[in-house]
Protein backbone atom coordinates (compact mmCIF):
# COMPACT_ATOMS: atom_id res chain seq x y z
CA UNK A 1 0.00 0.00 0.00
CA UNK A 2 1.38 3.34 -1.08
CA UNK A 3 1.70 5.79 1.81
CA UNK A 4 1.74 9.94 1.74
CA UNK A 5 5.57 9.76 2.26
CA UNK A 6 6.07 7.82 -1.69
CA UNK A 7 3.49 10.06 -2.80
CA UNK A 8 5.38 13.02 -1.97
CA UNK A 9 8.18 11.86 -3.33
CA UNK A 10 6.61 11.08 -6.25
CA UNK A 11 5.24 14.99 -6.83
CA UNK A 12 8.95 16.17 -6.38
CA UNK A 13 10.24 14.37 -9.17
CA UNK A 14 7.70 12.80 -11.38
CA UNK A 15 6.83 9.34 -10.62
CA UNK A 16 5.32 8.35 -13.70
CA UNK A 17 6.24 9.73 -17.12
CA UNK A 18 3.90 8.71 -20.13
CA UNK A 19 5.04 8.30 -23.53
CA UNK A 20 2.38 7.89 -25.70
CA UNK A 21 3.16 7.07 -29.40
CA UNK A 22 0.84 8.20 -32.76
CA UNK A 23 3.76 7.95 -35.84
CA UNK A 24 3.81 6.76 -39.42
CA UNK A 25 5.88 4.27 -40.49
CA UNK A 26 6.87 6.14 -44.00
CA UNK A 27 9.80 4.20 -45.27
CA UNK A 28 7.38 1.34 -47.39
CA UNK A 29 6.55 -2.01 -46.75
CA UNK A 30 8.42 -5.08 -46.30
CA UNK A 31 11.71 -2.84 -45.30
CA UNK A 32 14.10 -2.77 -42.46
CA UNK A 33 14.95 0.41 -40.34
CA UNK A 34 18.38 -0.27 -38.85
CA UNK A 35 19.47 0.91 -35.66
CA UNK A 36 23.30 0.19 -35.32
CA UNK A 37 24.24 0.88 -31.53
CA UNK A 38 21.19 0.05 -29.39
CA UNK A 39 20.88 2.40 -26.30
CA UNK A 40 22.97 5.04 -27.90
CA UNK A 41 21.50 9.00 -28.17
CA UNK A 42 20.55 10.16 -31.23
CA UNK A 43 22.79 13.07 -31.77
CA UNK A 44 19.66 15.20 -34.06
CA UNK A 45 17.16 15.13 -31.34
CA UNK A 46 18.29 17.89 -28.92
CA UNK A 47 14.63 19.65 -27.00
CA UNK A 48 15.54 22.18 -24.18
CA UNK A 49 13.35 21.06 -20.91
CA UNK A 50 14.33 22.31 -17.53
CA UNK A 51 11.64 21.16 -15.90
CA UNK A 52 11.14 16.94 -15.04
CA UNK A 53 9.12 15.74 -18.26
CA UNK A 54 5.74 14.15 -16.81
CA UNK A 55 4.23 12.81 -20.09
CA UNK A 56 5.55 13.04 -23.36
CA UNK A 57 3.37 11.91 -26.90
CA UNK A 58 4.94 11.69 -30.39
CA UNK A 59 2.01 12.90 -32.44
CA UNK A 60 1.62 11.58 -36.08
CA UNK A 61 2.83 13.99 -37.95
CA UNK A 62 6.17 13.25 -35.77
CA UNK A 63 5.57 16.36 -33.35
CA UNK A 64 6.53 15.40 -29.90
CA UNK A 65 3.55 16.49 -26.90
CA UNK A 66 4.97 17.05 -23.78
CA UNK A 67 3.19 17.52 -20.20
CA UNK A 68 6.28 19.13 -17.67
CA UNK A 69 5.85 19.63 -13.67
CA UNK A 70 6.87 23.44 -13.38
CA UNK A 71 5.25 23.63 -10.20
CA UNK A 72 2.25 24.89 -8.89
CA UNK A 73 -1.23 25.86 -11.24
CA UNK A 74 0.94 27.80 -13.46
CA UNK A 75 1.02 27.53 -17.15
CA UNK A 76 3.29 25.75 -19.62
CA UNK A 77 2.02 22.19 -18.60
CA UNK A 78 1.69 20.99 -21.59
CA UNK A 79 3.54 22.41 -24.57
CA UNK A 80 4.30 20.43 -28.22
CA UNK A 81 7.88 20.20 -29.89
CA UNK A 82 8.30 20.07 -33.34
CA UNK A 83 10.43 16.74 -34.45
CA UNK A 84 13.48 18.43 -33.97
CA UNK A 85 12.86 19.78 -30.20
CA UNK A 86 12.00 22.94 -31.08
CA UNK A 87 9.14 24.28 -29.42
CA UNK A 88 5.82 24.70 -31.37
CA UNK A 89 4.56 28.34 -30.94
CA UNK A 90 1.13 27.35 -32.82
CA UNK A 91 -0.25 24.80 -30.55
CA UNK A 92 -1.29 26.06 -27.07
CA UNK A 93 -2.72 24.02 -24.75
CA UNK A 94 -2.64 26.14 -21.69
CA UNK A 95 -3.11 23.08 -18.50
CA UNK A 96 -3.42 24.32 -15.48
CA UNK A 97 -1.91 21.84 -13.08
CA UNK A 98 0.29 18.71 -13.67
CA UNK A 99 -0.79 15.37 -16.16
CA UNK A 100 -0.08 12.20 -15.17
CA UNK A 101 -1.61 10.06 -18.24
CA UNK A 102 -1.59 10.88 -21.98
CA UNK A 103 -4.12 9.23 -24.26
CA UNK A 104 -3.99 9.41 -28.34
CA UNK A 105 -7.18 8.78 -30.37
CA UNK A 106 -7.33 7.82 -33.64
CA UNK A 107 -8.96 10.85 -34.82
CA UNK A 108 -6.16 12.58 -33.52
CA UNK A 109 -7.65 13.64 -30.21
CA UNK A 110 -5.68 13.59 -26.82
CA UNK A 111 -7.47 12.70 -23.59
CA UNK A 112 -5.44 13.71 -20.67
CA UNK A 113 -5.44 12.45 -16.82
CA UNK A 114 -3.49 14.18 -13.39
CA UNK A 115 -3.77 16.69 -11.19
CA UNK A 116 -4.96 19.76 -13.00
CA UNK A 117 -7.64 22.08 -12.48
CA UNK A 118 -8.38 24.38 -15.47
CA UNK A 119 -7.19 24.42 -19.46
CA UNK A 120 -7.32 27.21 -21.27
CA UNK A 121 -9.34 29.12 -18.26
CA UNK A 122 -12.05 26.81 -18.26
CA UNK A 123 -12.53 24.08 -15.12
CA UNK A 124 -11.62 20.90 -16.11
CA UNK A 125 -10.58 18.53 -12.89
CA UNK A 126 -8.46 15.85 -13.33
CA UNK A 127 -9.45 14.57 -16.65
CA UNK A 128 -10.03 16.11 -20.00
CA UNK A 129 -10.03 15.75 -24.00
CA UNK A 130 -7.98 18.03 -26.02
CA UNK A 131 -8.39 18.63 -29.88
CA UNK A 132 -5.14 17.94 -32.04
CA UNK A 133 -4.71 21.80 -31.56
CA UNK A 134 -4.88 21.61 -28.22
CA UNK A 135 -7.81 23.51 -27.65
CA UNK A 136 -10.45 22.03 -25.04
CA UNK A 137 -13.18 19.86 -25.74
CA UNK A 138 -16.09 21.51 -24.63
CA UNK A 139 -18.15 18.52 -24.67
CA UNK A 140 -16.08 16.27 -22.58
CA UNK A 141 -15.91 17.39 -18.50
CA UNK A 142 -16.09 13.90 -16.12
CA UNK A 143 -15.74 15.65 -13.83
CA UNK A 144 -13.48 14.16 -11.38
CA UNK A 145 -12.91 15.06 -7.54
CA UNK A 146 -11.78 13.73 -4.56
CA UNK A 147 -10.21 14.85 -1.03
CA UNK A 148 -6.49 15.23 -0.02
CA UNK A 149 -3.03 16.57 -1.47
CA UNK A 150 -2.74 13.84 -3.74
CA UNK A 151 -5.70 13.24 -5.62
CA UNK A 152 -5.99 12.82 -9.07
CA UNK A 153 -6.48 10.80 -12.44
CA UNK A 154 -3.18 8.91 -12.30
CA UNK A 155 -4.16 6.28 -15.54
CA UNK A 156 -6.85 6.19 -17.89
CA UNK A 157 -7.41 2.85 -20.44
CA UNK A 158 -9.16 3.12 -23.73
CA UNK A 159 -11.82 0.71 -24.14
CA UNK A 160 -12.52 -0.74 -27.45
CA UNK A 161 -15.86 0.32 -27.83
CA UNK A 162 -14.60 4.04 -27.21
CA UNK A 163 -14.99 4.11 -23.80
CA UNK A 164 -12.61 5.00 -20.73
CA UNK A 165 -11.54 3.28 -17.45
CA UNK A 166 -9.88 6.03 -15.03
CA UNK A 167 -7.71 5.32 -12.14
CA UNK A 168 -6.07 7.27 -9.67
CA UNK A 169 -7.19 8.35 -6.18
CA UNK A 170 -10.26 10.34 -6.14
CA UNK A 171 -14.01 9.64 -4.92
CA UNK A 172 -16.65 11.46 -6.92
CA UNK A 173 -16.98 11.18 -10.93
CA UNK A 174 -19.63 13.09 -12.32
CA UNK A 175 -20.62 13.42 -8.92
CA UNK A 176 -21.14 10.13 -8.49
CA UNK A 177 -19.56 8.08 -6.30
CA UNK A 178 -16.50 5.91 -7.05
CA UNK A 179 -13.53 4.66 -5.28
CA UNK A 180 -10.69 5.35 -7.08
CA UNK A 181 -11.64 3.20 -10.25
CA UNK A 182 -14.11 4.65 -12.59
CA UNK A 183 -15.76 4.22 -16.39
CA UNK A 184 -17.20 6.79 -18.95
CA UNK A 185 -18.62 6.95 -21.76
CA UNK A 186 -16.65 8.62 -24.96
CA UNK A 187 -18.86 11.92 -23.77
CA UNK A 188 -17.10 11.63 -20.31
CA UNK A 189 -20.53 10.53 -18.14
CA UNK A 190 -20.36 8.20 -15.64
CA UNK A 191 -21.82 4.68 -16.31
CA UNK A 192 -23.51 3.52 -13.66
CA UNK A 193 -23.16 -0.20 -13.87
CA UNK A 194 -19.07 -0.36 -13.67
CA UNK A 195 -18.81 0.05 -9.49
CA UNK A 196 -15.68 -1.67 -8.17
CA UNK A 197 -14.55 -0.21 -4.99
CA UNK A 198 -10.73 -0.12 -4.24
CA UNK A 199 -10.26 0.00 -1.12
CA UNK A 200 -6.73 0.30 1.51
CA UNK A 201 -6.41 -0.84 5.41
CA UNK A 202 -5.09 1.77 7.77
CA UNK A 203 -4.62 4.65 4.76
CA UNK A 204 -5.52 5.02 1.42
CA UNK A 205 -5.64 3.44 -1.73
CA UNK A 206 -4.49 4.32 -5.51
CA UNK A 207 -4.68 2.96 -8.90
CA UNK A 208 -1.65 3.19 -10.89
CA UNK A 209 -1.79 0.83 -14.18
CA UNK A 210 -4.52 -0.32 -16.26
CA UNK A 211 -4.55 -3.40 -18.95
CA UNK A 212 -6.90 -4.67 -20.89
CA UNK A 213 -6.52 -7.82 -21.36
CA UNK A 214 -6.97 -10.16 -24.91
CA UNK A 215 -10.23 -11.66 -23.30
CA UNK A 216 -11.31 -8.47 -22.39
CA UNK A 217 -10.69 -8.54 -18.53
CA UNK A 218 -8.99 -5.85 -17.12
CA UNK A 219 -5.98 -5.95 -14.87
CA UNK A 220 -5.74 -3.39 -12.04
CA UNK A 221 -2.21 -2.28 -10.74
CA UNK A 222 -1.94 -0.03 -7.60
CA UNK A 223 -1.82 0.45 -3.69
CA UNK A 224 -4.41 -1.02 -2.54
CA UNK A 225 -5.18 -4.29 0.28
CA UNK A 226 -8.76 -4.89 -1.22
CA UNK A 227 -11.34 -4.71 -3.72
CA UNK A 228 -15.26 -5.00 -3.05
CA UNK A 229 -14.24 -6.14 0.61
CA UNK A 230 -12.21 -9.00 -0.81
CA UNK A 231 -8.82 -9.15 0.04
CA UNK A 232 -6.18 -8.24 -3.00
CA UNK A 233 -2.85 -6.52 -2.21
CA UNK A 234 -1.79 -4.36 -5.19
CA UNK A 235 -2.66 -6.29 -8.33
CA UNK A 236 -6.00 -7.91 -9.30
CA UNK A 237 -8.56 -8.67 -12.06
CA UNK A 238 -11.82 -7.93 -12.82
CA UNK A 239 -14.40 -9.14 -15.67
CA UNK A 240 -15.72 -6.69 -18.38
CA UNK A 241 -18.68 -5.99 -16.00
CA UNK A 242 -16.28 -4.53 -13.25
CA UNK A 243 -16.44 -7.40 -11.08
CA UNK A 244 -13.65 -9.16 -9.34
CA UNK A 245 -12.34 -12.20 -10.71
CA UNK A 246 -12.08 -14.17 -7.85
CA UNK A 247 -9.56 -17.02 -9.39
CA UNK A 248 -6.75 -13.98 -9.89
CA UNK A 249 -4.78 -13.11 -6.62
CA UNK A 250 -0.91 -13.11 -7.29
CA UNK A 251 -0.36 -10.91 -4.05
CA UNK A 252 1.90 -8.42 -4.52
CA UNK A 253 3.72 -7.20 -1.53
CA UNK A 254 5.61 -4.25 -0.71
CA UNK A 255 5.68 -2.63 2.22
CA UNK A 256 5.23 0.64 3.34
CA UNK A 257 5.88 2.41 0.02
CA UNK A 258 4.39 -0.49 -1.84
CA UNK A 259 2.44 -1.16 -4.95
CA UNK A 260 2.58 -1.81 -8.71
CA UNK A 261 2.90 0.84 -11.03
CA UNK A 262 3.14 -1.00 -14.45
CA UNK A 263 1.67 -4.51 -16.31
CA UNK A 264 1.94 -5.40 -19.60
CA UNK A 265 0.15 -8.69 -20.93
CA UNK A 266 2.54 -10.66 -23.67
CA UNK A 267 1.07 -12.11 -26.51
CA UNK A 268 1.51 -15.74 -25.05
CA UNK A 269 -0.61 -14.17 -22.18
CA UNK A 270 1.98 -13.88 -19.91
CA UNK A 271 1.49 -10.95 -17.23
CA UNK A 272 4.47 -8.99 -16.48
CA UNK A 273 4.57 -7.15 -13.88
CA UNK A 274 6.48 -3.56 -12.19
CA UNK A 275 6.70 -1.80 -9.42
CA UNK A 276 7.83 -0.89 -5.90
CA UNK A 277 7.51 -4.67 -4.24
CA UNK A 278 9.70 -7.61 -2.77
CA UNK A 279 7.79 -10.49 -3.13
CA UNK A 280 4.73 -12.07 -4.98
CA UNK A 281 2.53 -14.78 -3.94
CA UNK A 282 5.53 -15.40 -0.89
CA UNK A 283 8.31 -15.92 -3.40
CA UNK A 284 11.36 -12.91 -3.37
CA UNK A 285 10.41 -10.91 -6.18
CA UNK A 286 12.33 -7.81 -6.36
CA UNK A 287 10.26 -4.68 -7.90
CA UNK A 288 9.83 -7.08 -11.24
CA UNK A 289 8.43 -10.37 -12.05
CA UNK A 290 6.08 -12.41 -14.38
CA UNK A 291 2.89 -14.46 -14.16
CA UNK A 292 1.55 -17.28 -15.70
CA UNK A 293 -2.59 -16.52 -17.29
CA UNK A 294 -3.70 -17.62 -13.66
CA UNK A 295 -1.60 -15.03 -11.45
CA UNK A 296 1.04 -18.00 -10.45
CA UNK A 297 4.67 -16.93 -10.74
CA UNK A 298 6.59 -17.49 -13.56
CA UNK A 299 9.50 -19.03 -11.36
CA UNK A 300 12.33 -19.07 -14.10
CA UNK A 301 11.77 -15.18 -14.15
CA UNK A 302 13.68 -13.08 -12.25
CA UNK A 303 15.39 -9.92 -13.07
CA UNK A 304 16.31 -9.03 -9.53
CA UNK A 305 16.47 -5.30 -9.69
CA UNK A 306 18.38 -3.66 -6.77
CA UNK A 307 19.23 -0.12 -6.04
CA UNK A 308 19.43 2.46 -2.75
CA UNK A 309 16.41 4.48 -1.14
CA UNK A 310 12.96 3.48 -2.89
CA UNK A 311 13.47 1.15 -5.74
CA UNK A 312 10.98 0.74 -7.99
CA UNK A 313 10.45 0.05 -12.11
CA UNK A 314 7.52 2.60 -13.59
CA UNK A 315 7.61 1.75 -16.97
CA UNK A 316 7.88 -0.78 -19.58
CA UNK A 317 8.06 -0.95 -23.40
CA UNK A 318 7.97 -3.91 -25.09
CA UNK A 319 9.09 -5.48 -28.38
CA UNK A 320 7.97 -8.18 -30.93
CA UNK A 321 10.80 -9.61 -30.11
CA UNK A 322 9.68 -10.20 -26.33
CA UNK A 323 12.94 -8.13 -25.58
CA UNK A 324 11.89 -5.16 -22.73
CA UNK A 325 12.91 -1.66 -22.16
CA UNK A 326 12.68 -0.88 -18.56
CA UNK A 327 12.43 2.48 -16.48
CA UNK A 328 12.66 3.65 -13.07
CA UNK A 329 14.40 4.38 -9.67
CA UNK A 330 17.11 1.79 -9.52
CA UNK A 331 21.15 1.02 -9.93
CA UNK A 332 21.66 -2.27 -11.46
CA UNK A 333 19.61 -5.56 -12.81
CA UNK A 334 20.62 -9.06 -12.38
CA UNK A 335 24.09 -7.61 -10.38
CA UNK A 336 25.22 -5.50 -13.71
CA UNK A 337 24.95 -1.63 -13.14
CA UNK A 338 22.27 -0.10 -15.10
CA UNK A 339 21.62 3.27 -14.14
CA UNK A 340 17.42 3.97 -14.27
CA UNK A 341 16.65 2.01 -17.81
CA UNK A 342 17.86 -1.48 -18.68
CA UNK A 343 16.75 -4.21 -21.70
CA UNK A 344 15.60 -7.43 -20.52
CA UNK A 345 16.03 -10.69 -22.89
CA UNK A 346 13.01 -12.82 -22.61
CA UNK A 347 14.35 -15.03 -19.78
CA UNK A 348 14.51 -11.65 -17.55
CA UNK A 349 18.46 -11.48 -17.29
CA UNK A 350 19.76 -8.31 -18.91
CA UNK A 351 20.06 -7.67 -22.89
CA UNK A 352 24.01 -7.06 -22.34
CA UNK A 353 23.53 -4.96 -26.29
CA UNK A 354 21.59 -2.44 -24.56
CA UNK A 355 23.93 -0.64 -22.52
CA UNK A 356 21.95 2.96 -22.03
CA UNK A 357 22.16 4.79 -18.92
CA UNK A 358 20.87 7.43 -17.24
CA UNK A 359 22.73 10.27 -14.74
CA UNK A 360 21.84 12.59 -12.68
CA UNK A 361 23.35 16.31 -11.25
CA UNK A 362 22.53 16.36 -7.71
CA UNK A 363 19.51 13.23 -7.44
CA UNK A 364 19.45 10.28 -8.67
CA UNK A 365 18.17 9.45 -12.02
CA UNK A 366 14.66 8.25 -13.15
CA UNK A 367 13.43 7.16 -15.89
CA UNK A 368 9.38 7.20 -15.71
CA UNK A 369 8.20 6.59 -18.57
CA UNK A 370 9.32 4.66 -21.88
CA UNK A 371 7.86 3.94 -25.41
CA UNK A 372 9.42 2.58 -28.22
CA UNK A 373 8.24 4.05 -31.68
CA UNK A 374 6.99 2.64 -34.75
CA UNK A 375 10.56 2.37 -36.26
CA UNK A 376 11.96 1.00 -33.26
CA UNK A 377 13.69 3.60 -31.42
CA UNK A 378 13.26 4.43 -27.89
CA UNK A 379 11.60 7.68 -26.46
CA UNK A 380 12.03 8.22 -22.56
CA UNK A 381 11.43 10.99 -19.95
CA UNK A 382 11.87 11.77 -16.37
CA UNK A 383 14.39 12.93 -14.50
CA UNK A 384 17.54 12.89 -15.82
CA UNK A 385 20.83 15.26 -16.88
CA UNK A 386 21.88 12.83 -19.68
CA UNK A 387 22.25 9.59 -21.29
CA UNK A 388 25.39 7.38 -21.45
CA UNK A 389 26.83 10.30 -20.58
CA UNK A 390 25.60 13.26 -23.63
CA UNK A 391 23.64 15.71 -21.81
CA UNK A 392 19.90 15.65 -22.05
CA UNK A 393 17.79 16.92 -19.91
CA UNK A 394 14.60 14.58 -18.57
CA UNK A 395 13.68 13.67 -22.16
CA UNK A 396 16.00 11.33 -25.15
CA UNK A 397 15.82 9.55 -27.79
CA UNK A 398 17.81 6.21 -28.21
CA UNK A 399 18.68 4.27 -30.89
CA UNK A 400 17.84 0.60 -31.02
CA UNK A 401 17.99 -2.56 -33.25
CA UNK A 402 16.14 -2.91 -36.64
CA UNK A 403 12.52 -2.97 -36.47
CA UNK A 404 10.88 -4.93 -39.63
CA UNK A 405 7.23 -4.91 -40.32
CA UNK A 406 5.51 -5.46 -43.72
CA UNK A 407 1.53 -4.66 -44.73
CA UNK A 408 0.06 -6.67 -47.39
CA UNK A 409 -3.58 -7.37 -48.80
CA UNK A 410 -2.97 -10.89 -49.52
CA UNK A 411 -5.95 -11.32 -51.15
CA UNK A 412 -9.33 -10.04 -51.88
CA UNK A 413 -10.78 -10.90 -48.39
CA UNK A 414 -7.67 -11.11 -46.41
CA UNK A 415 -4.52 -8.49 -44.82
CA UNK A 416 -1.43 -8.87 -42.89
CA UNK A 417 0.79 -7.04 -41.22
CA UNK A 418 3.89 -8.83 -40.03
CA UNK A 419 5.82 -7.03 -37.43
CA UNK A 420 9.63 -7.92 -35.92
CA UNK A 421 12.25 -7.14 -34.80
CA UNK A 422 12.62 -3.97 -32.30
CA UNK A 423 8.94 -2.89 -33.35
CA UNK A 424 6.64 -2.23 -30.14
CA UNK A 425 4.52 -4.74 -29.35
CA UNK A 426 1.03 -4.19 -29.80
CA UNK A 427 -2.40 -4.38 -27.29
CA UNK A 428 -4.34 -4.51 -30.24
CA UNK A 429 -4.46 -3.39 -34.20
CA UNK A 430 -6.56 -1.81 -36.51
CA UNK A 431 -7.46 -1.86 -39.97
CA UNK A 432 -8.30 1.18 -42.80
CA UNK A 433 -9.48 1.56 -46.15
CA UNK A 434 -9.57 4.37 -48.85
CA UNK A 435 -10.24 4.34 -51.91
CA UNK A 436 -9.47 7.93 -53.08
CA UNK A 437 -5.42 7.81 -52.03
CA UNK A 438 -5.87 8.67 -48.37
CA UNK A 439 -8.17 11.53 -47.91
CA UNK A 440 -11.09 9.43 -46.32
CA UNK A 441 -10.46 6.20 -44.44
CA UNK A 442 -12.85 3.71 -43.68
CA UNK A 443 -12.85 1.13 -40.71
CA UNK A 444 -12.29 -2.23 -41.44
CA UNK A 445 -12.30 -3.81 -38.14
CA UNK A 446 -10.30 -5.10 -36.08
CA UNK A 447 -7.02 -7.85 -36.56
CA UNK A 448 -6.59 -10.51 -34.63
CA UNK A 449 -2.98 -12.00 -33.47
CA UNK A 450 -1.25 -14.32 -36.39
CA UNK A 451 2.19 -15.74 -36.25
CA UNK A 452 4.36 -12.97 -36.21
CA UNK A 453 1.78 -10.00 -36.70
CA UNK A 454 -1.88 -9.64 -37.02
CA UNK A 455 -4.46 -10.73 -39.99
CA UNK A 456 -8.02 -9.13 -40.63
CA UNK A 457 -10.44 -11.63 -42.89
CA UNK A 458 -13.84 -11.93 -44.13
CA UNK A 459 -13.51 -8.96 -46.05
CA UNK A 460 -14.94 -7.91 -49.50
CA UNK A 461 -12.43 -5.48 -50.74
CA UNK A 462 -12.05 -3.44 -53.54
CA UNK A 463 -9.70 -4.10 -56.50
CA UNK A 464 -7.55 -1.00 -55.64
CA UNK A 465 -7.07 1.19 -52.41
CA UNK A 466 -5.03 2.06 -49.42
CA UNK A 467 -4.88 0.37 -46.67
CA UNK A 468 -3.96 1.01 -42.65
CA UNK A 469 -2.68 -0.82 -40.08
CA UNK A 470 -2.49 0.99 -36.86
CA UNK A 471 -1.46 -0.57 -33.28
CA UNK A 472 -1.70 0.49 -30.24
CA UNK A 473 1.28 0.15 -28.27
CA UNK A 474 1.82 1.59 -24.10
CA UNK A 475 4.31 1.89 -21.80
CA UNK A 476 2.27 -0.80 -19.60
CA UNK A 477 1.15 2.29 -16.89
CA UNK A 478 0.11 5.64 -18.15
CA UNK A 479 0.06 6.14 -21.83
CA UNK A 480 -1.71 4.71 -24.96
CA UNK A 481 -0.37 5.67 -28.27
CA UNK A 482 -0.21 4.92 -32.20
CA UNK A 483 2.10 3.65 -34.53
CA UNK A 484 0.96 3.01 -38.09
CA UNK A 485 1.74 1.85 -41.81
CA UNK A 486 0.08 2.07 -45.09
CA UNK A 487 -0.21 0.60 -48.33
CA UNK A 488 -1.10 1.11 -51.07
CA UNK A 489 -2.73 -2.34 -53.13
CA UNK A 490 -4.11 -3.61 -56.36
CA UNK A 491 -5.79 -7.18 -56.83
CA UNK A 492 -5.48 -9.77 -59.61
CA UNK A 493 -9.03 -9.03 -61.52
CA UNK A 494 -10.63 -11.86 -63.01
CA UNK A 495 -10.09 -11.53 -67.05
CA UNK A 496 -13.44 -10.09 -68.44
CA UNK A 497 -15.83 -12.96 -69.15
CA UNK A 498 -17.27 -12.69 -72.58
CA UNK A 499 -21.61 -13.27 -72.25
CA UNK A 500 -22.32 -12.81 -76.73
CA UNK A 501 -20.06 -11.97 -79.57
CA UNK A 502 -21.38 -10.72 -82.68
CA UNK A 503 -19.42 -10.37 -85.79
CA UNK A 504 -21.56 -8.83 -89.33
CA UNK A 505 -20.64 -9.59 -92.52
CA UNK A 506 -19.76 -6.20 -93.17
CA UNK A 507 -17.16 -6.65 -90.86
CA UNK A 508 -18.82 -4.63 -88.19
CA UNK A 509 -18.13 -6.32 -84.70
CA UNK A 510 -20.15 -6.18 -81.05
CA UNK A 511 -18.48 -7.67 -77.78
CA UNK A 512 -20.40 -7.98 -74.39
CA UNK A 513 -18.19 -8.92 -71.54
CA UNK A 514 -18.46 -8.94 -67.70
CA UNK A 515 -15.70 -7.77 -65.40
CA UNK A 516 -15.14 -5.77 -62.03
CA UNK A 517 -17.12 -2.51 -62.05
CA UNK A 518 -15.38 0.52 -62.53
CA UNK A 519 -12.87 -0.22 -64.77
CA UNK A 520 -11.84 0.73 -68.00
CA UNK A 521 -11.37 -0.85 -71.14
CA UNK A 522 -9.82 -1.04 -74.82
CA UNK A 523 -10.45 -3.57 -77.55
CA UNK A 524 -7.15 -4.30 -79.66
CA UNK A 525 -6.89 -5.96 -82.91
CA UNK A 526 -4.61 -7.82 -84.98
CA UNK A 527 -4.42 -10.52 -87.79
CA UNK A 528 -0.85 -11.56 -86.71
CA UNK A 529 -0.88 -12.66 -83.36
CA UNK A 530 3.15 -12.81 -83.13
CA UNK A 531 2.92 -8.96 -83.41
CA UNK A 532 3.82 -7.38 -79.98
CA UNK A 533 1.02 -5.71 -78.10
CA UNK A 534 2.15 -2.15 -78.91
CA UNK A 535 2.07 -2.68 -82.71
CA UNK A 536 -1.97 -4.25 -82.35
CA UNK A 537 -4.46 -1.82 -83.90
CA UNK A 538 -6.83 0.11 -81.20
CA UNK A 539 -10.12 -0.16 -82.38
CA UNK A 540 -11.91 2.13 -79.21
CA UNK A 541 -13.14 1.32 -75.40
CA UNK A 542 -15.69 -0.51 -74.17
CA UNK A 543 -18.79 0.77 -72.69
CA UNK A 544 -19.75 -0.04 -69.17
CA UNK A 545 -23.66 -0.32 -69.18
CA UNK A 546 -24.17 -0.99 -65.96
CA UNK A 547 -21.82 -1.52 -63.07
CA UNK A 548 -19.82 -4.66 -64.54
CA UNK A 549 -21.72 -5.83 -67.80
CA UNK A 550 -19.33 -3.77 -70.95
CA UNK A 551 -20.24 -3.45 -74.21
CA UNK A 552 -17.61 -2.88 -77.66
CA UNK A 553 -19.29 -1.83 -80.59
CA UNK A 554 -16.58 -1.48 -83.73
CA UNK A 555 -17.04 0.47 -86.43
CA UNK A 556 -18.01 -1.36 -89.85
CA UNK A 557 -14.71 -2.13 -91.77
CA UNK A 558 -15.46 -4.20 -94.61
CA UNK A 559 -12.28 -6.01 -96.27
CA UNK A 560 -9.76 -5.94 -92.87
CA UNK A 561 -8.59 -9.18 -92.36
CA UNK A 562 -8.74 -8.99 -88.21
CA UNK A 563 -9.15 -12.23 -86.61
CA UNK A 564 -7.44 -12.03 -83.31
CA UNK A 565 -9.02 -9.36 -80.60
CA UNK A 566 -7.65 -8.78 -77.22
CA UNK A 567 -9.70 -6.83 -74.33
CA UNK A 568 -7.40 -5.19 -72.66
CA UNK A 569 -7.55 -2.77 -69.03
CA UNK A 570 -5.98 0.61 -69.39
CA UNK A 571 -2.95 0.76 -67.47
CA UNK A 572 -3.56 4.33 -66.03
CA UNK A 573 -5.74 2.65 -62.84
CA UNK A 574 -3.06 0.64 -61.56
CA UNK A 575 -5.13 -2.61 -62.55
CA UNK A 576 -4.51 -6.65 -63.02
CA UNK A 577 -6.53 -7.64 -64.70
CA UNK A 578 -5.70 -9.75 -67.55
CA UNK A 579 -6.07 -9.66 -70.75
CA UNK A 580 -8.85 -11.88 -72.55
CA UNK A 581 -8.07 -12.98 -76.06
CA UNK A 582 -11.02 -13.63 -78.78
CA UNK A 583 -9.90 -15.83 -82.00
CA UNK A 584 -12.66 -15.14 -84.97
CA UNK A 585 -12.66 -17.30 -87.90
CA UNK A 586 -11.20 -15.61 -91.58
CA UNK A 587 -14.20 -15.97 -93.16
CA UNK A 588 -16.52 -14.38 -90.04
CA UNK A 589 -20.68 -15.12 -90.15
CA UNK A 590 -22.74 -14.05 -87.43
CA UNK A 591 -23.70 -16.06 -84.58
CA UNK A 592 -23.76 -15.78 -80.52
Amino acid sequence: MKAPGWERHRMAFVRKAALAVLGSILAGNGMSMGRPSPGDVDEAFRPVIDPFVVTATVQADHGILVALRTGGTGRNHLVRLLPNGDPDPGFEADVRGDVSSIIVLGDGGIVLGGAFRSIGGVERVFAARLHPDGALDAGFDPRVSGEGSFTGVYTTLLLPDGRFILGGIFDTVGGIERAHLARIESDGSVDPAFDPRVSADGGFASVNALVRQSDGRILVGGGFTGIDGVARTNLARLHPDGSLDPDFNPGVSGGEFGGVYAIREQPDGMILVGGIFHSVAGTARTHMARLHPDGSLDMGFDPQISGAGTVGVFTMGLQTDARLVIGGFFKAVGGIARNAMARLLPDGTIDAAFAASAYAEVAAPVVSGVLIQGDGSVVIGGRFAGVNGQPRANLALLKNDAATQNLAVTAADRIEWLRGGASPEAEGVAFDLSTDGGMIWSALGAGVRIPGGWQLTDLALPVTGSVRARARVTDGAVTSGLVETLADYALMSPPPEFTAVTLSGDGSLRMEFTAPAGETFTVLATDLLGLPRSQWMPMGPARELVPGEYEFVGSATPGLPFRFYVVRSEPRLRLRTPASRLHLPAKPATGN
